[in-house]
């Protein structure tokens, strides 16, 4: 989650987001159809400066959190890479 922030502040970029994934997980780098629901992930947190436009990125950054720690944790309805899509929603 917090490489999608970063990565979504522009902090660092996917290839530098994916370099470190597969230094944490120690498993393989994510292929191109990964790196594609990556950036699908991180458009769909709103952008701008006003206000509202922060609360919002707030927001869905935080309901991304919960969904992937959701996800981690196996629960029920969270537990397949198809249910955390839809959750997230990422085609």
């Amino acid at each position: 989650m917090a490489l999608i922030g970063e990565q979504q502040r522009g902090k660092i970029t996917s290839a530098q987001a994916n370099t470190a994934q597969q230094a944490i997980s120690g498993g393989p780098a994510l292929n191109a159809a990964e790196l594609t629901e990556v950036s699908t992930l991180i458009a769909s947190v709103p952008t701008g400066t006003t206000t509202a436009n922060q609360a919002a990125r707030s927001l869905r950054l935080l309901e991304i959190e919960q969904i992937l720690y959701l996800g981690d944790l196996l629960i029920a309805g969270y537990d397949t890479p198809t249910a955390l899509k839809a959750k997230l929603g990422i085609p």
